[in-house]
């Protein structure tokens, strides 16, 4: 397909390049959780995605945005027995951006139009694709590691949102590889966990993109506080970098991840040339 060579010829200008000197600070990230109806409903829902009027791209404090599709882990249940099976997942700069995002015009357009017949049309698809509504998790994202990417790889937007093609029947090409190891972190280790979560090694793999010990806010479901959680171009480049991660070190430390982890294939990837 047109966008899987597109995929392809950013891969490998990324791979061409020498590795650029990674940025690190701390991220603000706003998760919303979907469990689709099965059947037609994961295209339908990814097609949703793609034709809603977004802004978002040219948000202040924005950082990296996809609509992730979540892939079984190696031994783990299906996806078809799990809560949710896409996040919508947004990385921003800190709080305050993503909250006046949320509070301003940018997200009424997103969201149905802020207008009654946006609101009703919303409400119907989601009706038909999805179990319910969907579930808003946020995390603080500490010591974050995130490699700047070239002006040539930016992902194409228009008004600050992407032109991708879909059809409601065949999944989106996937963009972009996810992996998030829960962990159950205790009181006072937190700092030293966080820093062992982003090991600057990581930087230097290839197809790297992203990665940070993201401390989950409020009560989390799964009785999990941390999620180490690493960002890459394709499943082949975590596949074949995931060892620069350190997550062997980081269990030894801190003990296995709490769950089986959660593996994305992300779609309508988003991005600035700061990086995630």
């Amino acid at each position: 397909r047109a966008g899987g060579a597109a995929r392809g010829a950013r891969g490998a200008r990324a791979a061409a390049r020498a590795a650029a000197p990674a940025a690190t600070g701390t991220r603000y990230v706003a998760v919303n959780r979907f469990r689709t109806k099965g059947g037609g409903a994961p295209a339908a829902l990814e097609k949703r995605w793609a034709d809603r009027p977004s802004r978002l791209a040219e948000m202040a404090g924005f950082r990296f945005f996809s609509l992730l599709r979540r892939v079984p882990a190696a031994g783990g249940p299906p996806v078809e027995d799990l809560d949710f099976d896409y996040f919508s997942f947004t990385v921003w700069a800190d709080e305050a951006s993503f909250q006046a995002w949320r509070q301003g015009d940018a997200f009424k357009e997103a969201h149905g139009g802020g207008n009654f017949a946006g609101v009703v049309g919303m409400i119907v698809s989601s009706a038909r694709t999805l179990k319910g509504p969907p579930k808003l998790a946020t995390f603080v994202g500490r010591d974050a590691l995130s490699v700047p990417v070239a002006a040539a790889d930016l992902p194409a937007t228009v008004g600050g949102w992407r032109q991708v093609e879909a059809d409601g029947v065949n999944l989106l090409e996937p963009e972009s590889f996810v992996v998030m190891d829960r962990y159950s972190v205790p009181e006072g280790r937190e700092a030293a966990f966080a820093a062992a979560a982003a090991s600057p090694t990581a930087a230097s793999a290839a197809g790297f993109r992203f990665a940070s010990a993201l401390e989950r806010e409020g009560k989390s479901e799964d009785g999990c506080n941390f999620y180490a959680t690493s960002i890459w171009s394709s499943r082949e480049a975590y596949e074949a970098g995931k060892e620069a991660l350190g997550r062997g070190a980081l269990a030894e430390e801190f003990g296995a991840p709490g769950a089986d982890p959660m593996l994305f294939e992300g779609k309508l990837v988003l991005e600035t040339q700061q990086g995630a």
